[in-house]
């Protein structure tokens, strides 16, 4: 019987054997459908890229497809092979290590890569698969607003939020009592990153859509960072409150304790029984600093506001009073409020609701995207603009606003971190550095948009909206980027 030290000799023979075989192999591959060697960087790569015991069957899955592709007629050129033959690789490699993945023994692996009906399966499905994903695309016939994995507008935003997701990751536990923020910042980072491979797959309308889900996220987040931990505190309460509403909770006992906690605050607000599950979503506005900011300018509006003399057709317009003496208990809320109160809408408090667009939006100060926010409801929704959406306009709304959001997104990550990066000067000037550049591509992509559509969007308060004519301004100018787009609505409404 062999011992362990003939073994492993016997099992280097045959591993300098198999690696022999497998540079005539890719040699003859070449040969065959270039008529050339393989450049050696090829080489290195093939073998870092695929492990040992699936090279054979890799190596045998790209020689049937590039047979296929030739008999087609669609075989790569020489000067064009080096840059596809890697993509080949990739698939004939992922789609063997898929065949064979439950196999154990190389020994098995190998034989099948022999076995050429099995082989030619496998190719088959490489062959429809790089025809159409790989050839297909290169070849301009991608009938989708797209961006390239390669695209500045693509690896900008990405290089921020991988180094994000990568900063953040220690100091998210998933945990809303010891991590609120940071977890939030993670759910963020995470949606914005699959926001952008959306857009580089083409998906306008659904980068859209998850366009409007970051904006209510980034909203709730600025509103806990700005009142800080009472504000994270109620928030947390508030969703111990839906697990009891859902009956996630163990206890009985403690169940009914958050009932009659949640009913007696309520109460307080004036919300009925029906009211109970707008509560548990938003009620916690109602401990953050804007809302009680509501409430005081309009305890002082409605006890010092005096009409002015009315006018036929006309609203009613208001002047302060003299406001109370000094040392009333009224009189510090009357200073601290009186400059904004005489140009302010005494309806804020009233049209104040427990819902996003007139709570949290509001509260956060970012109204000026509810036109945005109300569009992406629709491509959300099975509505006309979900079916007949014009997918370029959507792609570069959604890359524009992405963007922004972004760097909304990161200030507050920094101000949340400072002295987490006060103890790491390198890692804030990486930070930094990124920042920069998604500033710069930004405004890069604003400019665009606005040559396109006529929109300035740079102080971020215009509205995307198409013009009266429905035609894009300087629609028949060049442009670099792609497709010219067209209205929202691909056809007109009737």
């Amino acid at each position: 019987m062999a011992n362990a030290e003939e073994l492993e000799g016997l099992e280097q023979t045959q591993t300098k054997a198999i690696d022999k075989s497998l540079k005539a192999l890719i040699r003859e591959l070449f040969h065959e459908y270039f008529g050339t060697e393989p450049a050696p960087f090829f080489e290195t790569y093939f073998n870092e890229r695929i492990p040992d015991e699936e090279r054979l069957g890799t190596l045998a899955v790209m020689n049937r497809t590039l047979e296929r592709l030739k008999r087609h007629g669609s075989l790569p050129s020489k000067e064009t092979m080096y840059s596809l033959i890697f993509d080949l690789t990739n698939y004939s490699y992922g789609e063997w290590w898929f065949s064979i993945r439950d196999l154990s023994s190389p020994a098995k692996k190998n034989a099948l890569a022999n076995d050429l009906a099995f082989v030619d399966a496998i190719a088959e499905k490489v062959w429809i698969k790089f025809s159409i994903l790989v050839r297909g695309v290169r070849a301009g016939k991608l009938k989708i607003s797209s961006m390239s994995p390669y695209s500045p507008v693509n690896t900008t935003l990405k290089a921020l939020l991988v180094k994000f997701i990568n900063l953040n990751a220690p100091f998210a536990q998933n945990d809303p009592h010891k991590s609120l923020v940071n977890d939030l910042f993670d759910r963020i980072f995470r949606k914005a990153h699959g926001t952008l491979k959306m857009l580089s797959m083409g998906l306008a309308g659904d980068a859209y859509a998850s366009w409007r889900t970051l904006h209510e996220a980034e909203c709730i987040l600025a509103l806990l960072i700005k009142d800080g931990e009472p504000l994270e505190e109620e928030y947390v309460k508030h969703i111990v409150y839906n697990n009891a509403f859902r009956g996630s909770l163990s206890d009985k006992a403690e169940t009914d304790r958050i009932f009659e906690e949640m009913k007696a605050e309520m109460k307080e607000h004036d919300l009925k029984s029906k009211d109970m599950k707008k509560f548990i979503e938003y009620g916690w506005l109602y401990k953050s600093s804007g809302y009680k900011a509501l409430v005081e300018k309009s305890l002082v509006f409605n006890r010092y506001a005096l009409p002015d003399k009315d006018i036929p057709n006309k609203p009613q317009t208001f002047s302060l009073g003299p406001g109370p003496r000094e040392g009333a208990i009224d009189r510090p809320l009357y200073d601290k409020y009186k400059p904004v109160l005489v140009n302010w809408d005494h309806d804020k408090l009233k049209d104040f609701k427990l819902n996003f667009r007139d709570g949290i939006e509001e509260l956060a100060g970012l109204t000026r995207y509810s036109d945005w926010y109300e569009t992406a409801s629709e491509v959300t929704h099975s509505s006309p603009v979900f079916f007949y959406a014009n997918d370029q306009f959507f792609f570069d709304l959604s890359t524009v606003a992405l963007y922004q959001l972004c760097l909304r997104v990161s200030h507050l990550y920094n101000q949340v971190m400072a002295p987490e990066f006060k103890r790491s000067p390198n890692t804030k000037a990486v930070v930094e550095a990124l920042i920069s550049m998604c500033e710069a591509m930004n405004t890069d992509q604003c400019k665009r948009f606005q040559k396109i559509y006529g929109v300035d969007v740079f102080d971020e308060t215009s509205i995307a909206k198409v013009p009266a004519d429905r035609n894009p301004i300087n629609a028949n100018q060049d442009d670099s980027e792609g497709t010219k787009p067209g209205p929202i609505l691909k056809e007109e409404e009737k």
